[in-house]
C-alpha cells in the first residue's frame, strides 16, 4: 500500500509530501515539495484530464447528460407552503 499525502508547514511556509508505505514493514518520509513543482504537477493533471475528454468525445464514450431536474419545489411559494403544511401538522 503507498499513500502519499500534502502537509504544509504555516510557519515556515514549506510544502511536504508524506509518503507512506506499508509492504511488508510501515515507513513514513517526508519529501519537500517546492511550489513550482505542485503548479507543474497540477497543469500535467489538467491537461491529461482534458485530453481524455477529448477522447472519450472523439469515440463517442462519453456519458450522457442526465435529464433537467424540475426544481419547481425549491421556490419561495413552494417553500412556504411546505413550512406552513409542517406547522398545521399536515
Amino acid at each position: 500500500m503507498l499513500i502519499h499525502s500534502w502537509c504544509h508547514d504555516p510557519k515556515t511556509g514549506e510544502t511536504f509530501t508524506v509518503k507512506e508505505t506499508a509492504r511488508s514493514s510501515y515507513s513514513m518520509d517526508l519529501i519537500p515539495m517546492s511550489i513550482d513543482k505542485v503548479e507543474s504537477d497540477a497543469e500535467f493533471i489538467y491537461e491529461v484530464g482534458m485530453e481524455f475528454l477529448v477522447f472519450m468525445k472523439f469515440n463517442n464514450i462519453h456519458p450522457p447528460i442526465p435529464p433537467r431536474r424540475n426544481r419547481f419545489h425549491k421556490t419561495k411559494p413552494e417553500r412556504k407552503k411546505r413550512r406552513d403544511a409542517l406547522l398545521k401538522g399536515k
